[in-house]
């Protein structure tokens, strides 16, 4: 009976972490920033990094250039073509949900894509669902920025942003490696992993934004925010080592 009431409080205290009351331009806020950012380098890093799979699949399923170029750059082309799509998800349902939406369309197309026996198959797989879901990872990472910061917008922007440029930095040479270690289609069902950790980071984008209501209690209500978001924090790591404890019970 202990043992029930100590796990539900445990999840009580990890739905209460990601679902209260957060407000913009707070030590919040940062952490959405970075948690974009990463997003933005998983989902842009591999989409851009198709040049390192371009020549192992042309190889393997013995296509032209042409064809073979076709997969990554109709994968990369839909990142934009459905930004509208994108934006009216997340007016719809939100941040949060779209971007979690759209690892769960990376995972799904990359796992298939995997499996695939002709390039043709890689039309749908890679470049329509795998695009799709890249569509929708960056597009509410720029829109959440939005929505937590006032006064410091330009600069979460450009973090966000740096977050493609690590990514394509990272993705390309580690792509060379697997190739070598475990051939391509090992290879995305690896790159699954940091999709896993996107649909995570994801969770982290709160909807329920706020600004500070008074002016002039704005040291105030940043000394409040930071207080209220410390014990979140503690709360949540005492939470996370609930399992551990009542394992040990």
């Amino acid at each position: 009976m202990v043992k029930n009431r100590d796990t539900i409080q445990w999840f009580w205290k990890i739905s209460c972490f990601f679902t209260g009351k957060r407000f913009q331009d707070s030590s919040w806020s940062w952490i959405v920033c970075i948690s974009a950012a990463v997003c933005n380098a998983v989902s842009l890093g591999l989409a851009l990094s198709f040049g390192v799979l371009f020549p192992v699949l042309m190889d393997y399923f013995g296509e032209t250039r042409e064809r073979t170029a076709l997969v990554g750059s109709t994968g990369l082309g839909m990142v934009w073509l459905l930004s509208p799509l994108a934006g009216y998800l997340c007016d719809r349902f939100g941040c949060r949900i779209t971007c979690f939406l759209g690892g769960v369309l990376c995972i799904v197309g990359l796992v298939s894509t995997s499996f695939v026996q002709s390039l043709t198959q890689m039309y749908i797989t890679y470049s329509a669902v795998y695009g799709l879901g890249t569509c929708l990872i960056n597009n509410p990472c720029f829109l959440v920025t939005a929505k937590y910061f006032k006064e410091k917008l330009s600069v979460a922007a450009g973090v966000v942003s740096l977050g493609t440029s690590a990514g394509v930095l990272y993705t390309g040479p580690l792509l060379q490696v697997l190739l070598d270690a475990v051939e391509w289609r090992n290879t995305f069902r690896i790159m699954v992993a940091f999709y896993v950790l996107v649909c995570v980071l994801s969770l982290t984008f709160n909807p329920n934004v706020e600004q500070i209501p008074i002016a002039e209690n704005i040291e105030t209500g940043k000394t409040t925010m930071w207080m209220m978001e410390m014990k979140e924090v503690a709360s949540l790591c005492t939470a996370a080592c609930g399992p551990f404890l009542l394992i040990l019970s």
